[in-house]
């Protein structure tokens, strides 16, 4: 069962919880970078590089084939973020949580570079 400890707030932060807020912020970044580029069929440069997207032959279906993987990666990081903020404040969530978000997480980035190369060499040689 869970156990949730709360620690004494204190003006310390930890390295980790930087971590984590920034996972949070690009998770929310790259869920907005998909709904703009769905929208107004244009590609961040955060996303893919200028060079890239100067190459791209077909920005429709390069935009239909990256938006799943790049949703994936940016929902994965905003819900690691979240809950290893919450977990890193009160211990809700113990170790097995920091061993299955890193796996998923990193599954999820797996995913999405495999992906981001095949929609790429795709769509933009």
């Amino acid at each position: 069962m869970f156990q949730i400890h709360f620690h004494k707030f204190s003006t310390d932060v930890q390295i980790y919880q930087i971590f984590y807020v920034i996972l949070a912020v690009l998770g929310i970044y790259l869920l907005y970078a998909v709904r703009k580029m769905r929208k107004n069929e244009e590609i961040s440069p955060l996303i893919l590089p200028e060079e890239e997207l100067a190459k791209c032959r077909d920005k429709k279906g390069l935009i239909a084939e990256i938006s799943r993987p790049v949703s994936l990666l940016g929902a994965a990081a905003l819900i690691y973020g979240i809950f290893g903020v919450i977990n890193s404040l009160y211990s809700a969530f113990g170790w097995g949580y920091e061993v299955c978000g890193v796996c998923l997480f990193l599954a999820s980035y797996g995913w999405y570079s495999k992906d981001m190369r095949r929609g790429a060499d795709r769509y933009c040689k």
